[in-house]
């Protein structure tokens, strides 16, 4: 990030009418997925051209922000990029926290990958950001080649439906939202080229050590050599699964109404669910595991459980990720979290 010396647009009149436009859509994207624009915003800042437009935008689109850094410590210039970060926050007007974690010592000392040690350690550090800063929204730049990539992630995990539809825009639990979702990285770049604003480029995205990598640098490409147009169709995609969420949200809201909290864990009863069809009771058990955890739960074990669960002739467990268990057997379903879960028996 460089040439830090000029202060930047903050307003939409400040800007030329292609980025006054960009601004505006994305204000419609937002008021329509996400519920509207935040009253103050934390943005998780990398430096990367997403989150430095993202910042942009939001700053021209009149909402308080506070810029989040964390560095993770796993490049010899994460330090330097720290310090852009003040330089960019000062340019915008606006302040900004910075955060240094030893992610790789975070990842052996918990026994995960580097991924997971470090999108741990940026989501507690923004909330821990957004708490300070009593915001209301954790705002971060993912945008539609991100979406893209997110799909087929969950494609080569196994992921069902709708989770196959990829990330949502907004996360109320964990207090998330995502306003660039519908907007292509091209689109973001153009944008900053035209304000005469560079960002960081990560050289760890290059990097073929990491899945998302390889299907970013090898997959999505042959991918869009058979159709220019896949970003687009990842979006229709995306929003046919937010559609037919909606829809089963409001169908068996009654379903719900009948489950029963036990201490740590939730019950529903086998009544609620059995005598449904099988699309209804697929749905019902994302239902149930999403109000413990977080990713996706692979459409095979879905089936699994779904067999033992009608059946009912034996106590079963299932796993699902973010340590969640949903038992079979007994008067329904029984979900918790794995430690209290354990714990308990």
């Amino acid at each position: 990030m460089k040439g830090c010396e000029a202060a930047l647009p903050r307003n939409m009149g400040a800007l030329p009418p292609e980025g006054a436009r960009l601004c505006m859509d994305v204000g419609r994207f937002a008021a329509e997925a996400c519920g509207g624009l935040p009253e103050r915003a934390v943005v998780a800042f990398s430096g990367g051209a997403d989150s430095t437009a993202l910042a942009l935008i939001l700053r021209c689109l009149g909402v308080p922000l506070v810029l989040a850094h964390l560095d993770h410590r796993l490049r010899p210039e994460s330090a330097e990029e720290a310090e852009a970060t003040h330089v960019f926050a000062e340019r915008l007007g606006v302040s900004c926290v910075v955060r240094r974690v030893d992610v790789g010592a975070l990842a052996d000392a918990e026994g995960i990958g580097l991924e997971d040690a470090g999108r741990r350690a940026r989501y507690a550090f923004f909330e821990d950001v957004r708490r300070a800063e009593k915001a209301d929204r954790i705002v971060t730049g993912h945008h539609l080649d991100d979406l893209s990539e997110d799909v087929l992630l969950r494609l080569v995990r196994g992921a069902g439906w709708p989770g196959l539809g990829g990330m949502k825009a907004v996360d109320p639990v964990r207090r998330l939202m995502r306003p660039l979702l519908g907007t292509p990285r091209a689109t973001l770049e153009a944008f900053l080229r035209s304000l005469g604003v560079d960002w960081i480029e990560d050289a760890s995205n290059r990097s073929d050590a990491f899945r998302r990598n390889r299907l970013r640098n090898h997959v999505l490409p042959l991918l869009r050599a058979e159709n220019p147009s896949l970003s687009r169709s990842v979006r229709t995609l995306w929003e046919l699964a937010r559609e037919d969420e909606r829809y089963w949200d409001a169908e068996l809201a009654p379903v719900f109404a009948q489950l029963r909290r036990e201490g740590g864990e939730l019950l529903l009863p086998r009544a609620a669910f059995v005598g449904l069809p099988r699309a209804a009771r697929l749905r019902v058990y994302v239902g149930l595991f999403s109000r413990f955890g977080r990713g996706q739960a692979q459409a095979e074990t879905l089936f699994r459980l779904d067999e033992a669960a009608v059946a009912s002739r034996s106590r079963k467990v299932f796993q699902f990720p973010g340590a969640v268990c949903i038992e079979t057997g007994g008067e329904g379903l029984t979900v918790g979290d794995r430690a209290h879960w354990t714990k308990a028996r």
